[in-house]
């Protein structure tokens, strides 16, 4: 079985690929989730993927993903990958698991969306939860219209959390 490793302390921006944000959530690039012996090391057991990579099927069978593509350039919208994202994070949290979530660069995307879960599970507003994430991965570099989607739905937020009722 041949599984594609990267060099955890280093990405392609020159920033360690992947940080611990708490005990549940991880912030990477790409290069994270394409390095099997550091998920497995750091108990990755589900993947948050809001950048396409070609994932090897060992890897498929290894973890449980999310796959909500949200594209790259200017003024694109998060929110469609919002609420499955938010959903997806909150189950894996909630078992006591532990979840990578992932973009290109590990700097916008993706630290927008643990952004918002922490103002949806947390309570706490855009600049409570951006803080927390800079204590942990200083790298991140969040867009001002993704601040802007995320604060038009603040009060929402906490719904797309809910489970559905079984």
């Amino acid at each position: 079985m041949q599984l594609h490793h990267s060099d955890p302390l280093k990405s392609v921006t020159g920033f360690p690929s992947m940080h611990e944000i708490d005990e549940h959530i991880c912030i990477g690039d790409y290069t994270s989730a394409e390095d099997y012996q550091t998920l497995k090391q750091h108990r990755i057991t589900h993947i948050v993927e809001l950048f396409a990579v070609p994932t090897p099927t060992e890897f498929r069978a290894a973890f449980t993903y999310c796959t909500t593509i949200v594209p790259r350039g200017k003024n694109y919208s998060i929110l469609p990958a919002m609420q499955e994202s938010l959903r997806f994070i909150h189950k894996v949290v909630s078992k006591g698991e532990k979840v990578l979530v992932h973009c290109k660069f590990g700097r916008n995307r993706s630290v927008s969306i643990v952004i918002a879960y922490y103002m949806a599970a947390k309570g706490w507003n855009y600049r409570e939860a951006l803080d927390f994430i800079l204590k942990k991965r200083d790298c991140v570099r969040p867009k001002v219209f993704l601040k802007q989607q995320i604060e038009s739905v603040h009060e929402e937020l906490p719904s797309y959390i809910e489970f559905d009722k079984e």
